[in-house]
């Protein structure tokens, strides 16, 4: 009995030294992560390079494109014209480089923010769907997360690393807290936000989530309903304009016989004049 005891017990030291080590592992990997993610650029987390690697990467072609641009313009103004001339072609070729980079970067954002629009409430009914049949929250997250692994969606990459992040030794919560910290999107926070309070709290999981899902639709509604009035404007604006000219037209074919009498009329005025002069 004593010696059974004595291995229970050290056992459950065992066990102790073991969580404890987990947990430090765990904090020290949160500590970490929250380092890496303070070098991340917003601008380019909004266009969908959510990770440093894919950051750094395209920074990288960032630099190289200027750098090439620069140098073959330079290179090319010094063959055709002189040197002062090419350094301002070098110029002018990398500002436009720079002009093409910013308006692809907004056409980048505007896009992924109507994909996380759009992809969000679908991943929560996901979810949902999952847990209604019986799994618990973080195997319902494995679930969906490994359903697409290629997939290149901001929302199941997001929701990819807080899954890893809770199976490499952080807790659900502080895993869920974080990557609600370190995302851009505010659709994506508040779903985090939901998971943690549910995960460290507990509540009614499903009803919160549902009524997310319905409130991110309709915004994503709202959205497309204002893309489609605007591109309605764009349409109308140019039969707008020519329909103010068909009109400007119709309006000055009656004025044509009137302009040229009083043409017609300064002439025979003129002539008179001379006639006159010329009896005189």
């Amino acid at each position: 009995m004593f010696t059974k005891r004595n291995q229970l017990k050290s056992r459950l030291k065992d066990l102790g030294s073991a969580s404890l080590e987990v947990d430090e592992q765990g904090e020290k990997l949160y500590k970490a992560l929250e380092v890496l993610d303070k070098k991340l650029e917003p601008e380019l987390c909004k266009a969908g390079f959510i990770d440093l690697l894919s950051q750094t990467r395209l920074l990288k072609f960032k630099r190289l494109a200027y750098l090439i641009i620069g140098i073959s313009s330079f290179f090319i103004g010094t063959l055709l014209y002189e040197f002062s001339t090419a350094i301002i072609i070098a110029f002018g070729a990398i500002y436009f480089f720079a002009l093409c980079y910013s308006v692809w970067l907004k056409l980048r954002i505007s896009d992924t923010t109507r994909a996380v629009y759009f992809e969000l409430p679908l991943f929560i009914e996901e979810i949902i769907l999952l847990v209604e049949s019986g799994l618990g929250l973080f195997p319902s997250l494995e679930q969906a997360c490994n359903t697409d692994i290629g997939s290149k969606s901001v929302v199941r990459k997001t929701f990819r690393e807080a899954y890893q992040l809770a199976a490499s030794g952080i807790p659900v919560s502080k895993a869920f807290e974080h990557v609600a910290k370190a995302t851009v999107f505010n659709p994506i926070k508040h779903v985090f936000l939901h998971l943690e309070v549910s995960s460290s709290v507990g509540g009614e999981l499903l009803a919160s989530l549902r009524s997310l899902s319905e409130q991110i639709g309709n915004e994503w509604k709202i959205s497309v309903e204002t893309r489609v009035k605007r591109l309605e404007n764009l349409v109308v604006f140019p039969v707008f304009l020519s329909v103010i000219g068909l009109m400007l037209l119709t309006a000055a074919v009656p004025l044509v016989p009137v302009l040229d009498f009083m043409s017609t009329l300064k002439t025979d005025s003129v002539g008179n004049k001379v006639l006159g002069d010329e009896i005189r």
